[in-house]
């Protein structure tokens, strides 16, 4: 089903429908070392304007996301 937008003829709520366009592989359990970077164009689908680059994510935000995360869930 496709993503379809609420108009006067389609009323109903918007619903997203998770569309899998990119695949990420992770190597290992631990993470050690390294930032995650994303890259701009695999998650805009289209190419950066001046100021805009690839999203790029510190270790101590990734620890922090995924306290709060695990956090949220008990």
């Amino acid at each position: 089903m496709l993503n379809t937008p609420v108009t006067h003829t389609h009323t109903d709520t918007f619903i997203v429908t998770p569309i899998k366009t990119y695949e990420l592989g992770i190597v290992c359990d631990i993470i050690t070392c390294a930032a995650l970077q994303l890259e701009f164009e695999q998650i805009m689908l289209r190419q950066p304007h001046t100021g805009e680059g690839d999203m790029i994510f510190g270790m101590q935000e990734l620890k922090e996301w995924a306290t709060n995360l695990w956090l949220s869930t008990q």
